[in-house]
């Protein structure tokens, strides 16, 4: 069964080091069984802070997304 991660940032505080952290995702997500279903498209926030980005991620099952989660790369 598919299990999903949704990804919100409320604000970056440091734009150098999200754009590290991109580098480092996009190799990742090459090792790992996931769809973006949702990347930095058009948003709104009705019950909750204002978000900067979201992102919807779909993995194969929740074990990929532990192994994502959990790999030393994201870790980080």
């Amino acid at each position: 069964m598919p299990a999903y991660v949704v990804i919100t940032c409320e604000k970056t505080r440091d734009p150098a080091k999200l754009e590290e952290y991109k580098q480092i995702a996009r190799a990742v997500f090459e090792q790992h069984p996931v769809m973006m279903l949702a990347s930095h498209g058009r948003r709104e926030v009705v019950e909750s802070p204002a978000i900067e980005d979201i992102l919807i991620l779909e993995f194969t099952g929740y074990d990929e997304v532990l192994a994502w989660y959990r790999s030393p790369a994201i870790r980080r």
